[in-house]
């Protein structure tokens, strides 16, 4: 099957990109918890709990992308998105600024990144190979 080394070829490329919207998307959403839990809240246990179950939603997000679901990445925009307003949320009672510009940097870095041309193109291929997938199961 010349399938599996053809699909790894033409997806070297798109490689760097996936990868960087999957840890600025998991970075944004740890300074984020990180922020908030510093300004708001402190118990540390349900927000580290809160941070794991959003990372691992994130990971079976980009699963589903990789398998050709396109539709997965509003579930990665839509957890940028939080953590991005939860970070918002705490501007004004924030004390470290630095902080406050590094996950906010993140966040709209990632949303930058999954906006751009080669992240939408590299979400087309793999809609294109879901379907050589498909054509090749029913063989």
């Amino acid at each position: 099957m010349m399938l599996v080394p053809a699909v790894v070829e033409r997806m070297m490329r798109y490689f760097s990109y996936f990868a960087n919207g999957f840890f600025l998307a998991l970075f944004s959403m740890v300074f984020a918890s990180v922020h908030v839990l510093g300004v708001y809240l402190h118990d540390v246990e349900q927000v580290m709990l809160s941070v794991l179950g959003a990372s691992f939603v994130l990971f079976l997000a980009h699963i589903l992308l990789l398998r050709g679901f396109v539709h997965a990445v509003w579930i990665t925009v839509a957890l940028v998105l939080t953590s991005l307003l939860a970070t918002f949320a705490t501007y004004e009672a924030s004390t470290n600024r630095v902080f406050f510009a590094v996950s906010l940097i993140t966040a709209l870095s990632a949303l930058l990144t999954i906006n751009s041309r080669r992240y939408r193109m590299m979400c087309k291929r793999l809609v294109v190979i879901r379907k050589q997938r498909k054509k090749w199961r029913v063989r």
